[in-house]
This record gives C-alpha cells, sequence and structure tokens, in this order.
C-alpha cells in the first residue's frame, strides 16, 4: 500500500496540472489591407505562432483568384504564408471590398496546457 500511494498522488497531480485559466487565450486581430486589383498579397503567419501551430481559413475570401494558406516547402516548424490575389472587375475610381477570416492555433489533442489561438481577420480595400 505504501509503494500505491505515492503513484497515486502522482496521478492525481499529473490530471489536475492543466487549469481552465491557464489554457491561453484567444487574440482577436484586424488587418485593413488596401490592394491593387492586379496585386499579390502575402502574409507570413509564422508571426502569430509557434513551432507546433497549425492555421486554417475559418471565413474564405469571396471573390479570388487565390486565397490559400501554404508551407513552403523545405521548410522546418511553423513556416506557414498565406496568398490572396483578388478576382474582380472594377471601373475606374471604383473600390470593392473583401475579407478572410484566418485562424492559428495549438489543437487541445497535442496535450499541451497552452492553447494560444490567433484570429486574424483582412479587410481588403480592392482599387484599380
Amino acid at each position: 500500500m505504501k509503494r500505491i500511494f505515492p503513484l497515486l498522488a502522482i496521478a492525481a497531480i499529473s490530471f489536475t496540472g492543466c487549469k481552465k485559466e491557464d489554457h491561453g487565450g484567444v487574440k482577436q486581430l484586424s488587418l485593413d489591407i488596401s490592394l491593387n486589383k492586379t496585386s499579390t498579397y502575402t502574409l507570413n503567419l509564422n508571426q502569430y505562432g509557434d513551432a507546433d501551430d497549425l492555421s486554417t481559413i475559418v471565413t474564405q475570401a469571396g471573390s479570388y483568384v487565390k486565397s490559400e494558406i501554404s508551407r513552403p516547402s523545405g521548410s522546418r516548424g511553423f513556416n506557414d504564408v498565406y496568398t490572396y490575389i483578388p478576382d474582380v472587375n472594377i471601373k475606374v475610381n471604383e473600390t470593392k471590398t473583401d475579407k478572410v477570416v484566418l485562424k492559428v492555433y495549438e489543437p487541445e489533442s497535442r496535450g499541451h496546457c497552452n492553447h494560444d489561438e490567433t484570429d486574424i481577420t483582412i479587410n481588403f480595400k480592392i482599387s484599380n
């Protein structure tokens, strides 16, 4: 019985080691980007995450030739890049808007207590 008690104490500490309030938080970020209709916008997401994070598009842009997250080949760790190329027909002196929402996060299934998340809303103002 003396040998079992220390093991039970260690197991109890292991299961209670992550308190709800220690799980990190959700950061909200909004970027307003002015873009020419023939331009390409890229955003390196590594400034918002760390080595074991993932990224995803939560809300896809409305009108685009390209709107995707990629990881450069041969890169190590978290090095995701978001790329946006608008697909709009704009008259002279006209502007259109588009919006995409990205998420950089550490999934809870990784077994860490810290589950930080950054939600990035990009508001594009596209002109001629």
